[in-house]
């Protein structure tokens, strides 16, 4: 019977350390790292790693093309800025050059004055009593000047004395501006009649014969003095004129 107790006992004791060998394999292997744990968790680390990088390497592309496009917009606001103050300076220009062209048209050219015309009187073709003149006068000034209207006229005797003097001015051609440059000539055509008329003195087919001639050109008060050969002026001196041309 005793050594039945001994064959219990030793399996009793072999059991146990059958049990405990296996817990501490299974601690051990519970302690034991799995390789392929191991190198899927630095996989991961590797790619959360690679991950970060590629995201900040992404993060610092777009930083820089953020600040490019902040640098080109502020160079597109520049070149705006410069554009737009180019276009103010050269609609500022072309109104200046738009004032320049007003201020360089032709200014306006004075009047003929007196003491820069000469004049003179050429016969013109007489016909069945009536007696035609063209007095000229030119420019003898260093400038462009205007001439505009009908000449003044007065018949002198041979003392310098005013004669009976009718003038009218003559509607057709009417008066136009007409300029004169330096040494250039305008004219003025005269007409009168040498057959006496009811207004002449008694006694006499027609006033005297004037000597001279008192010219006084458009818009002037001055006067110069010709000479007068073509004979008697009938009709109380009555002469009609054009404007000259």
């Amino acid at each position: 019977m005793v050594p039945h107790r001994r064959n219990g006992l030793g399996f009793r004791v072999f059991a146990a350390t059958t049990t405990l060998l296996t817990g501490a394999l299974l601690a051990g292997c519970g302690q034991q790292a799995d390789p392929a744990n191991e190198l899927s968790g630095s996989a991961g680390e590797a790619m959360g790693t690679s991950g970060d990088s590629a995201a900040g390497a992404t993060g610092a592309s777009t930083s820089r093309t953020r600040t490019d496009d902040s640098a080109d917009g502020a160079r597109t606001d520049r070149s705006s800025a410069e554009r737009s103050t180019a276009s103010s300076t050269s609609e500022g220009r072309e109104s200046t050059g738009r004032t320049s062209t007003n201020a360089g048209q032709r200014p306006s050219t004075s009047r003929c004055h007196t003491g820069v015309l000469d004049g003179a009187l050429k016969r013109g073709s007489p016909g069945a009593g009536q007696r035609y003149a063209e007095l000229t006068l030119r420019n003898t000034g260093d400038s462009t000047c205007t001439l505009y209207g009908y000449p003044g006229l007065e018949l002198l005797d041979e003392s310098g004395a005013p004669l009976p003097t009718d003038v009218s001015r003559n509607a057709a051609p009417g008066p136009s501006t007409v300029r004169l440059a330096p040494d250039e000539t305008s004219s003025a055509r005269l007409h009168w009649s040498v057959v006496p008329s009811g207004t002449d003195p008694s006694g006499n087919p027609c006033e005297p014969a004037p000597s001279g001639v008192s010219v006084t050109p458009p818009d002037e008060t001055d006067s110069f003095r010709l000479d007068w050969n073509h004979g008697r002026v009938c009709g109380g001196g009555a002469i009609d004129v054009t404007a000259f041309r």
